[in-house]
């Protein structure tokens, strides 16, 4: 039970300072499968897209893309 109120808690931090800081940037997460490989998902919360990358310079292009190339 405490293992689930410590990710609760993480869970709560993360969105309030998400909120503190700006709602509209988009969210990176650093994620496995299951078997151990790593992925970055990457959403915008302007539009509600969510992309699955590879590499994290996978991110980076698309961050500098659809991010950067679409601000007004």
């Amino acid at each position: 039970m405490p293992k689930r109120i410590l990710e609760l808690w993480h869970t709560v931090c993360r969105f309030t300072s998400w909120l503190l800081i700006d709602p509209t940037q988009p969210v990176i997460q650093e994620k496995r499968d299951r078997h151990g490989r790593l992925y970055w998902k990457v959403y915008d919360p302007r539009t509600g897209y969510c992309v699955i990358c590879d590499s994290e310079q996978e991110v980076c292009t698309w961050i500098e893309e659809h991010w950067f190339g679409n601000r007004p």
